[in-house]
């Protein structure tokens, strides 16, 4: 058998392998199902969680790292998430709440008024 009938047969998957590298890619690509970002006052965390009930979450909060984890369904219909974060210093963890509306989980705690950002003015001599 010659290197050129062996690349000719091998043709035959390159059309499945690129719409599984395509389908792989795709997935990697998808926005994530949670937004971080904190405003003047608050340390926001926003996570999709579409069909869970607040039954089926449960978040803990140990030195600064938050995790959120839920299971829903029984069985072979189980279905699972699973999110970890790092809360920065400045957040009053203690302070820390959760709600669940319409599939998004909110988690927020107020910034520590003494670590807010300081805007230093740069003057000229």
């Amino acid at each position: 058998m010659s290197v050129e009938n062996i690349y000719r047969d091998l043709g035959v998957f390159r059309r499945p392998v690129e719409l599984f590298l395509s389908d792989f890619n795709n997935y990697f690509q998808q926005t994530s199902p949670y937004s971080v970002w904190n405003d003047d006052n608050t340390y926001n965390i926003e996570i999709e969680v579409p069909g869970y009930s607040q039954d089926d979450l449960e978040i803990n909060l140990e030195n600064n790292i938050l995790s959120v984890s839920g299971t829903r369904g029984e069985s072979r219909r189980r279905s699972n998430v699973s999110y970890s974060f790092t809360i920065p210093r400045y957040v009053k963890m203690e302070e820390m709440s959760a709600s669940l509306s319409n599939g998004i989980l909110t988690i927020s705690a107020p910034i520590d008024s003494h670590s807010r950002v300081r805007k230093i003015a740069v003057q000229t001599k």
